[in-house]
């Protein structure tokens, strides 16, 4: 399955769009991420799994494909994450949201499901409201952007913690967890 949300970098001292998809399909447990993403980017895999696995709720052991688009553009930086993450969600079925479209989903994943702040969120509210639409960011990032006259903003939950603003069904018991030993 695959699931698409939108979230933003930055080109200097502007914000350009950028769309993140993520594809889950049966096979060799496998994680790539496309797109010309930098070492950050590239690191959001292990944020997001850990920030999926302990807010209790379940990875896929399959192959994940990120791809962020476009592609001709360096991705910089971990703003993505919260992006990639409920992307992730949605295309295994966990999640699932009213309305995404025209939402910018900016944030770094904590290991512990957090979202914490990031750098330009002033730039890239200035993209949103350019383009009537919305940011999604942590509450400690979006007072630095609610200067900007058009802007609005979906703040991720009262805590900072994002899975509350979507419905994800929160598992009863605890999710088994599997751990790999390298040979």
């Amino acid at each position: 399955m695959m699931a698409r949300l939108d979230s933003a970098d930055l080109s200097g001292i502007d914000a350009v769009s950028v769309e993140v998809e993520v594809d889950v399909q049966p096979g060799m447990p496998a994680y790539t991420t496309v797109g010309l993403p930098d070492a950050a980017v590239r690191e959001s895999r292990e944020r997001v799994k850990g920030a999926i696995l302990n807010s209790g709720l379940q990875y896929p052991i399959e192959q994940i494909t990120v791809n962020l688009a476009p592609a001709d553009v360096r991705k910089e930086g971990s703003q993505h994450d919260l992006a990639i993450a409920l992307a992730l969600l949605a295309a295994t079925g966990q999640a699932t949201a009213s309305d995404v479209r025209h939402t910018l989903f900016i944030g770094e994943l904590a290991l512990g499901g957090e979202v914490r702040p990031v750098r330009g969120v002033l730039a890239m509210a200035l993209l949103a409201a350019r383009r009537g639409w919305r940011l999604c960011c942590p509450r400690k990032t979006s007072p630095r952007g609610q200067w900007w006259q058009g802007a609005r903003f979906s703040r991720s939950g009262a805590s900072g913690n994002p899975w509350t603003s979507w419905r994800i069904p929160r598992p009863e018991k605890p999710v088994p967890t599997i751990s790999y030993q390298e040979s």
